[in-house]
């Protein structure tokens, strides 16, 4: 998904970024466009931050995937297209970007947005998917299945119960304003 112009930004949007800017969220305008003005008010912007916030803390970094190329490591364009000839030719894929797109038809997706290197169109395009799963499954399903693949897997429902955890620490931060 392509992100959303930075003009959309109104005064509130601005507001509620500076705030979380000062409490040390990364991409916080970013998050805010997409959550405020995208995805047709599925994905509230506390869940939107909580959810950078699980996958990578806002860094734009590689994931830690078993046996997986670039564990940790700053991402490049360089470094997603190698990831992708890898995950092609058999090998483990590995999460990217700030929203820590890890199925490769994610990842795939997000280049062909503008890449899935550039933190914008990684946020638009781990945001619209996860729309799509809440759409289907409800909130703890949809995050399931954005982790796990699936929205009764163990694994992703306690992914779920987590991301669900830091929603509520940010959804306080963001009401006053």
């Amino acid at each position: 998904m392509k992100p959303l112009s930075p003009n959309l930004a109104d005064a509130r949007d601005n507001k509620l970024a500076h705030k979380l800017r000062a409490n040390g969220v990364k991409n916080a305008l970013r998050i805010v466009i997409e959550c405020r003005h995208g995805h047709d008010g599925v994905v509230p912007l506390s869940l939107g931050l909580a959810l950078q916030e699980q996958e990578s803390d806002g860094q734009n970094i590689f994931g830690a995937d078993t046996n997986a190329p670039f564990t940790h490591l700053p991402v490049t364009k360089a470094r997603v297209l190698k990831l992708v000839e890898h995950v092609h030719a058999g090998g483990v894929s590995n999460g990217v970007g700030p929203l820590q797109l890890t199925f490769i038809s994610f990842i795939e997706e997000a280049n062909r947005d503008g890449g899935a290197w550039l933190p914008a169109v990684n946020i638009a395009t781990g945001l619209g998917i996860v729309a799509g799963h809440v759409k289907q499954h409800g909130v703890r399903g949809g995050l399931a299945t954005y982790n796990g693949g699936n929205p009764q897997s163990r694994k992703g429902l306690n992914y779920a119960g987590q991301v669900i955890k830091r929603q509520e620490r940010f959804h306080k931060l963001i009401e006053t304003v």
